[in-house]
């Protein structure tokens, strides 16, 4: 078992939990310093707490956790684990520790003006938007939140690749390796009441986006074939010269001697000129003709006979004429667009629809099937509920946000107040999101609301973590 991070901290007012006991949100101290402050501290914390959450087994009771440098060390019931001398020992008793919160839908260290940009494409990389110096983002922290999807969240149909990343007191790092959680897609016309064959049209123009891809990716084949190519003709042609060195030598020798020959061809006009200074007017023709043709057919004979004795040699050799040079295949114009659609086609990253009526997210299951593509992640979805069975049966989790009273959807039916729990009840993945900074405080919240429509306690928990 292991954990990365915990919500222990006093920051904020208690909640309190289906246990009666205090839920005590937010990191300890040493979790939210920055990974290059953390690795110069000494030390040691050890967190004493009533109960552990671990989600991914069972609970430990009366557990401890140790802290070094700003990780995580050790976790289990505190009779099997050993607090050094030099600790720092905090006691929460009464408290329940959680893994680190996982915002599935942010807006952290999004400026807004980027947040509501529509000019963005599937080439789009919000990471390069973040502003890791916004000082009210750098508060998620406390709130508990160590892992943030952020993404654009503008009327664009394509929003580009969405960032995942790990705040820290100084900023926010990525999650390892991993840049982009998704590429998104808004498969919605907004929540005013609209024609639904006005949307079956906008459907068909996002479905089309795919069509191209087909002939992009050959374009990609192709080119990689072209390199193949020319890397087998290079070779052949380094190893005319490498392996038949004395062909290639003798061949050279007679291109040289072919243009002596010629030289020296050139030469017999001079004597031409001699041969009328010297004769005069009468005869020219004759003279000048035949002292010309002696000065070509003489030294120009010679060349050829040189050029026809190399190639005699290199006959003899076994060696073939030398090869062009092979040239390098053009390059392909990059398309950033078409580059991300094949990492959404071959399951890098999964695409994330937002998606809420019922012909909304029928379309969107209906695009995944269409295009073969390994996964698609729903987003909101108000009217899932009604569809449940169908978002099971095609595997595509849900990202419930507005979750809250008085933020209900605003979209033609909007939801009843038990989504979680049908979605749960019926086998669909359901995560839990903020959707908007303001919100990141009450990400936790938003799991006991979900709680109260239906999903169980340790459902709620899996959301948000």
């Amino acid at each position: 078992m292991r954990l990365t991070t915990l919500g222990l901290s006093r920051a904020n007012p208690p909640i309190s939990s289906p246990h009666g006991a205090t839920v005590l949100q937010c990191l300890a101290a040493a979790v939210l310093l920055s990974p290059g402050v953390a690795q110069e501290q000494s030390r040691t914390l050890a967190i004493s707490v009533g109960t552990i959450h671990t989600v991914s087994g069972a609970d430990i009771t009366n557990g401890t956790i140790l802290i070094r440098g700003g990780r995580i060390t050790a976790v289990g019931p505190a009779a099997e684990v050993t607090i050094p001398a030099n600790a720092e020992v905090l006691q929460y008793p009464g408290g329940h520790a959680y893994p680190g919160l996982v915002d599935a839908l942010s807006a952290a260290f999004a400026p807004p003006a980027e947040i509501a940009n529509a000019q963005t494409s599937a080439g789009t990389d919000f990471f390069d938007a973040l502003d890791p110096s916004d000082e009210p983002s750098r508060a998620v922290i406390r709130f508990g939140i160590t892992t943030a999807y952020v993404s654009n969240r503008s009327t664009a149909p394509w929003r580009g690749l969405g960032a995942i990343i790990r705040p820290h007191g100084e900023g926010f790092t990525t999650l390892g390796t991993v840049r982009h959680g998704g590429l998104g897609l808004r498969m919605t016309t907004g929540p005013a009441a609209g024609h639904a064959l006005n949307r079956l049209t906008y459907f068909d123009g996002l479905n089309n986006t795919f069509d191209t891809l087909d002939a992009y990716r050959k374009s990609l084949a192709d080119h990689e074939k072209a390199l193949e190519k020319y890397e087998e003709d290079f070779e052949a042609y380094l190893k005319y010269y490498r392996e038949g060195g004395r062909a290639a030598q003798n061949a050279d020798n007679g291109r040289r001697g072919g243009a002596a020959g010629s030289r020296r061809g050139r030469g017999g006009q001079g004597q031409r000129g001699r041969g009328r200074r010297g004769q005069g007017r009468r005869g020219q023709g004759q003279r000048g003709q035949g002292q010309r043709g002696q000065g070509q057919r003489g030294e120009r004979g010679r060349g050829d006979q040189q050029q026809r004795q190399a190639q005699g040699e290199t006959e003899q050799s076994g060696a073939d004429q030398a090869p062009a040079r092979p040239r390098w295949p053009a390059a392909i114009k990059p398309n950033p667009a078409q580059e991300a659609l094949l990492r959404v086609v071959q399951g890098e990253v999964p695409l994330r629809i937002e998606a809420h009526r019922v012909d909304e997210i029928r379309a969107a299951l209906a695009l995944a099937t269409a295009k073969r593509l390994p996964g698609i992640t729903l987003e909101f979805g108000s009217e899932a509920g009604e569809i449940a069975e169908e978002i099971a049966a095609a595997g595509a989790p849900v990202i419930i946000t507005d979750l809250l009273s008085g933020n209900a959807a605003s979209y033609e039916k909007g939801r009843d107040g038990t989504l979680p729990g049908v979605l749960h009840r019926t086998g669909v993945p359901v995560a839990i999101a903020s959707g908007s900074l303001k919100n990141s405080r009450n990400l936790t919240l938003m799991a006991a609301f979900a709680c109260g429509q239906g999903l169980p306690e340790d459902a709620a928990i899996r959301a948000i973590t």
